[in-house]
């Protein structure tokens, strides 16, 4: 284990060396500390620093984040691009969709980033998601500014664009998406940059005869959309939905595959979605109350890292069990920040033995058992 995360160390030992001064690095250390250790992931229950202290290191303190997400990405490249051992080398999966963050309350400095889309008020980020073999790698973000702006669909294939051309050359890539980006902008660019599109699609749909997609009884076949020149694939699966009834859930493909493959990789898109409910739910990602956009990004960052942290402790778990990332992200705090975890639980147990000095007539642990 001590092999395989040295690198992860070194990483993370440079990022903390570009912070300008001590007090900074004391913050960034206990931002990531507290979010892999603690339960609560409010900013005011950090246990190493105080919320002024950290609200002042997101919203106000002179620390740039494009080079720490250069150092990162530059990382990641180089995993990705390592030579792969014996057996097949996997298939890069690149994932894009949209999430929405909900934000209630007056934000000046930042309204004009929130708004309404999908009955839900807040930030909507358009993510780049990339999954190869066991790597999953959160890898870039843009924030979609509402009607009038650039596009979801458009945002995706800028992303899509700014991938490393080395990638494309090292696997070979499947773009998966869910129906939102199931445009004919969309599949003309990933023709044109030479990808494999796999998209979600509704059943109405139009072919050019006339059709509906759902009127379609064979699956795997190639068919023509309406309003787009190249040809498609076609198949569908059915999803069991959580009142017990089943769905039918159409994909198109950009190149001819079988069905049971495009009905598979269709399938696979929906990790992007267990990612999005990881980030929310064990790394806070949609809990912040800050009023500045920087301090949201930061926090976003802070988040960032800490997923990349306990993923890359989770490749070092030889283990066939489902990942448990509460676990892991304790794993990871144990791992990186043992001394900080160390210094609590001493004024911890100070604390308490102090307190176990001043006479407690209600401690039933004093009482001796038979």
């Amino acid at each position: 284990m001590s092999s395989l995360l040295s690198p992860v160390h070194l990483l993370l030992t440079q990022l903390v060396a570009q912070f300008n001064t001590p007090y900074q690095q004391d913050n960034f250390q206990a931002l990531l500390a507290a979010q892999l250790s603690q339960e609560s992931k409010a900013l005011y229950q950090n246990q190493w620093k105080s919320a002024s202290a950290l609200s002042r290191f997101l919203t106000q303190s002179r620390w740039q984040m494009g080079p720490l997400i250069l150092m990162i990405q530059a990382y990641l490249l180089t995993q990705l691009l390592k030579p792969y051992g014996r057996g097949r080398r996997p298939d890069l999966h690149v994932m894009v969709d949209l999430t929405s963050i909900e934000k209630t309350g007056k934000c000046k400095a930042f309204q004009h980033w929130l708004h309404y889309y999908h009955e839900c008020y807040g930030l909507h980020l358009v993510v780049l998601y990339l999954c190869c073999g066991q790597s999953r790698i959160p890898w870039s973000v843009a924030i979609f500014r509402g009607k009038g702006t650039t596009s979801p669909t458009q945002l995706a294939i800028r992303l899509i664009r700014q991938l490393p051309i080395s990638l494309r050359r090292h696997y070979f890539v499947y773009v998966l998406a869910d129906g939102g980006f199931a445009s004919a902008a969309f599949l003309r660019a990933m023709r044109e940059m030479g990808l494999c599109a796999l998209v979600g699609v509704g059943c109405d749909r139009q072919i050019r005869d006339g059709r509906e997609l759902r009127h379609l009884h064979g699956r795997g076949q190639q068919v023509y959309l309406k309003n787009f020149e190249a040809p498609v694939w076609i198949s569908w699966c059915f999803q069991k939905q959580p009142n017990g009834l089943y769905r039918k859930r159409y994909v198109l493909c950009t190149r001819p595959l079988s069905a049971s493959s495009m009905t598979r990789l269709g399938a696979l898109r929906w990790r992007i979605e267990a990612f999005f409910k990881t980030m929310k739910q064990r790394f806070a990602a949609n809990r912040f109350t800050f009023r500045r956009l920087r301090a949201v990004l930061r926090w976003f960052f802070i988040c960032w890292v800490s997923f990349l942290l306990s993923h890359w402790v989770a490749l070092t778990q030889e283990t066939t069990a489902r990942l448990d990332w509460r676990e892991v992200a304790h794993t990871a705090a144990e791992t990186f920040f043992c001394s900080l975890l160390v210094d609590w639980h001493q004024c911890e147990l100070n604390r308490l033995k102090a307190k176990q000095k001043m006479g407690n007539p209600f401690d039933l642990g004093s009482l001796a058992l038979p």
